[in-house]
């Protein structure tokens, strides 16, 4: 006989592996569960009150709001993309035009935003106060106006503080990067609590980094006698507490949410269901890919970046009948700091918690494999464990796209066409019995019987059954169990598995 192991092949359970196995595993009673699982917004906390929620929405809209983030009034924008002609950051002309084509897409994401133009400019000291030499600064001034911008986008991830100032009075238009081009973003798309609070501390760590270069007509809904009912020497030291105040506050908003979570997620990894978490570079089809193998029309995949910012689950029946959870995230992107990253790490920690990663890569996309590093990057950043990363699935999509071959980047699938989704399905499946460790094993029952309703009841999926051609009394049963179900499994019928074999 075959000893039982963890990968999906079959064995039969007789009397020596049952004893084995019985010393092996043991389990305490555990809680019964229910296989049908809902697709449903992970990050939402219904146990609220309303005046909780009131509070929270005075805390996001009290004491101040930064002008150049929550200004939504209707802007002609310049993209301007500065290009390190020479040095440790030099870019050749083709990376810097895909991060000049990628800033554009980003500033017409925001719906009240139009690109009046872009150039991509040379320059031998991105990190000066002025970037560029008195010639090109001209060039871009004459620019801006004959465009008739009133805002400047710059394609590098955030501006020294210095710069920003610069750049505003210098070209009396708004200034922005490419970190609060996205954070303007997430404005428009944020819906649950967790996300609308991570956004505000990004903003704040944003605000922190321009706060020597501003002045109180940069801020609205400042007030300092409602604060603190008192005065102060400058304006930069009433900022400064202001901030303090406001991002302690936001941080234990936070982490009572966080905490609510934890337990949520305590209970789906009592309850021993397999999580899978679907990551890639914003706009790669992970949604897409989601809805074709869970088979959930009510999502509603979209052509745009950062379509997804509020992590959901989908439920999935893999070819051994077995149930997992899908997990929708944040997409990623490059040319941020570090620091946004981090603000939505309590979201992003749903990938870290998942038994195993699906990497979602655009292979239609001409920079793919500087996007493949950004996402690998990325999940290095947040701390994935090393078994996760190692176990990763990296899957090419929109491979009907591809009008010349390519050198595919894992299993090529397109989500939208269903192509090698039954392949990648398996692949799921194989992984997951392996991370998880689950069992997978032929046994013979009682058709009916006491063995056969508690398999059907608590095992991960019954993938087969037939007839035992020596007895039609009893089945032949292929099973795929986790191992603490397994242990209580041989815990209740020791005695019965013993007589049979």
């Amino acid at each position: 006989m075959i000893p039982l192991f963890s990968s999906y092949s079959f064995c039969r359970l007789n009397s020596k592996i049952f004893y084995n196995a019985f010393n092996s595993y043991f389990l305490a009673s555990t809680s019964d569960y229910n296989h049908r699982i809902q697709c449903r917004t992970i990050h939402q906390d219904n146990s609220t009150t309303n005046d909780q929620n009131h509070d929270d929405q005075d805390l996001l809209n009290e004491i101040f709001q930064y002008n150049l983030l929550a200004d939504l009034s209707p802007k002609n924008v310049v993209v301007i993309m500065p290009r390190m002609k020479r040095g440790a950051l030099f870019r050749s002309h083709e990376s810097g035009q895909a991060l000049l084509d990628e800033t554009v897409t980003l500033v017409k994401t925001i719906p009240y935003w139009k690109v009046a133009g872009a150039q991509m400019i040379s320059t031998s000291a991105i990190h000066a106060e002025k970037i560029f030499g008195s010639t090109n600064l001209d060039h871009i001034r004459d620019y801006v106006r004959n465009q008739s911008a009133d805002a400047v986008v710059f394609a590098i991830d955030v501006l020294r503080p210095i710069q920003h100032h610069f750049f505003r009075d210098f070209l009396n238009v708004q200034v922005y990067d490419r970190f609060s081009t996205v954070l303007k973003i997430f404005r428009e798309r944020c819906s649950t609590k967790e996300a609308k609070l991570q956004l505000a501390l990004a903003e704040l760590d944003y605000i922190k980094k321009n706060l020597h270069h501003m002045q109180e007509c940069d801020f609205s809904q400042f007030s300092m006698s409602k604060s603190f009912g008192g005065n102060f020497d400058t304006f930069y030291q009433i900022k400064k507490q202001v901030i303090q105040e406001r991002e302690s506050r936001l941080k234990r908003a936070l982490s009572s949410i966080t905490t609510a979570y934890e337990v949520k997620r305590k209970h789906r990894t009592t309850l021993e269901i397999p999580t899978v978490a679907v990551v890639g570079y914003t706009n790669s089809g992970k949604t897409s890919l989601i809805k074709a193998l869970s088979h959930d029309n009510s999502l509603q995949p979209e052509d745009r970046l950062f379509a997804t910012l509020d992590v959901t689950t989908h439920s999935i029946t893999l070819p051994s009948k077995m149930k997992a959870l899908l997990i929708d995230t944040i997409g990623f992107i490059s040319e941020i700091p570090t620091t946004l990253v981090h603000c939505f790490r309590s979201t992003l920690r749903e990938i870290c918690t998942a038994n195993l990663i699906v990497h979602v890569v655009d292979a239609s996309h001409p920079n793919r494999h500087q996007q493949i590093e950004t996402v690998h990057q990325t999940l290095k950043e947040i701390e994935v464990p090393e078994k996760l990363f190692q176990t990763m699935i990296e899957v090419s999509n929109k491979v009907d796209k591809l009008s010349d071959p390519i050198d595919i980047d894992g299993l090529a699938i397109s989500a939208t066409e269903r192509i090698g989704l039954d392949e990648l399905t398996r692949q799921i499946q194989k992984s997951l019995i392996e991370n998880t460790e689950r069992l997978a094993f032929e046994i013979r029952v009682a058709n009916g019987g006491e063995q056969y309703q508690w398999l059907y009841r608590e095992a991960s999926a019954i993938v087969e059954m037939k007839p035992d051609p020596q007895d039609a009394n009893f089945l032949i049963v292929k099973v795929v169990i986790t191992k603490s179900k397994f242990g209580k499994f041989l815990k209740l019928f020791h005695d019965n598995l013993n007589d049979q074999y």
